[in-house]
């Protein structure tokens, strides 16, 4: 998933709770049951690797720049008094990413970020879905209607 939508499910979760680890914690648990819905980067991930850091490199530049806004109006309308906790759900809920990319731009050389990749990677390809595998413009579609319905959940 983007991380647009990784950080409007932490929203989410903050919202719901005053409690900032378990907000950390079920913000990186969600992401981890988000990823395993196919949503259409999975032929990315067969790029070899200079094509797929320089596409996903992209693609995240881009996303960033639309959570920034995202999370900027969000924070500024509909929060009330839960910064911590949506701060930290936020953090929780994109964190896996940035270790999937730190583990990709040094080529897998540090052991434990390796591991996790493996393991992150391993969920994008959960059995239940395994004959369904969108492409990628599919994905972006199918992305947008979730980031429209979390809106309306959070707002």
């Amino acid at each position: 998933m983007f991380l647009t939508i990784h950080a409007a499910t932490g929203v989410i979760i903050g919202q719901t709770t005053n409690n900032v680890t378990l907000a950390f914690f079920f913000g990186l648990i969600f992401h981890f049951v988000l990823d395993m819905i196919p949503h259409g980067d999975q032929a990315l991930m067969r790029k070899d690797r200079m094509a797929k850091i320089r596409l996903i490199g992209s693609i995240a530049t881009v996303d960033a720049v639309i959570m920034g806004i995202f999370l900027s109006f969000i924070f500024n309308r509909a929060l009330g008094l839960h910064y911590l906790p949506i701060a930290a759900s936020v953090v929780g809920s994109i964190l896996p990413d940035f270790f999937v990319g730190l583990a990709e731009l040094t080529n897998n050389k540090i052991k434990w970020l390796s591991k996790f990749q493996s393991f992150h990677a391993h969920l994008h390809h959960f059995p239940l879905f395994e004959n369904f595998e969108p492409n990628l413009k599919t994905g972006i579609v199918m992305q947008a209607i979730i980031l429209v319905f979390l809106t309306g959940l959070i707002l």
